[in-house]
């Protein structure tokens, strides 16, 4: 698991403040050298192991798994949300340019926007925003897929190209969570075998 570290320098103010905000996290801590003249909770690093932060990895690695490689636009149409948080961060971890606008745009404006970024992707708010602009995307841009951030792919109408893959909100992040899994047990298998030989 991933985890964030964080030192504390003023022990009065940083560790509280920094314990309000990872309210719902898994917090671990961690002895590091320093001068005995420092105070004993100095001496301590903070880790934060935050769902939101295994969320984030997951969308990265998931993105990665369907395609997506670093330096590629990918455009992120919707309004803000928690999983507007995870895709937008999520694809910057993963190297990608995220290309943003709200969904209350117009059709042309957003297929204006699509086509002069060069995206590949599309990332929309949900089934009725997709909708919206399935028929001018399928027949104006090229996709290489199309995420849903909410709701069902069961909802959505008038899938002229079926050979766009659309992927739910879930299916890529349980996509990038068995990729690092996997990867994370090779990196293991890698270092026992290494322990073993000596």
């Amino acid at each position: 698991m991933a985890t964030t570290p964080i030192t504390c320098n003023h022990t009065h103010h940083a560790l509280p403040c920094f314990l309000t905000r990872c309210n719902s996290t898994t917090i671990t801590f961690s002895r590091t050298k320093y001068p005995p003249s420092t105070s004993l909770l100095s001496q301590f690093r903070v880790f934060c192991q935050s769902k939101l932060e295994q969320a984030i990895l997951d969308f990265a690695e998931g993105l990665r798994v369907i395609g997506i490689k670093p330096e590629e636009k990918v455009a992120l149409f919707l309004d803000n949300s928690c999983r507007w948080l995870v895709a937008d961060q999520g694809m910057m971890a993963s190297g990608a340019i995220n290309v943003v606008r709200g969904s209350r745009s117009s059709v042309e404006e957003l297929l204006q926007i699509y086509n002069h970024s060069e995206s590949v992707a599309l990332v929309v708010d949900n089934p009725e925003m997709f909708n919206r602009v399935a028929n001018t995307f399928y027949s104006r841009t090229s996709m290489r897929f199309v995420v849903l951030l909410w709701g069902e792919k069961s909802d959505l109408v008038g899938q002229e190209n079926k050979h766009v893959p659309v992927f739910t909100f879930m299916e890529v992040i349980n996509l990038g969570r068995e990729s690092r899994q996997a990867l994370s047990n090779t990196h293991d298998a890698g270092k026992y075998q290494a322990l073993t030989k000596n």
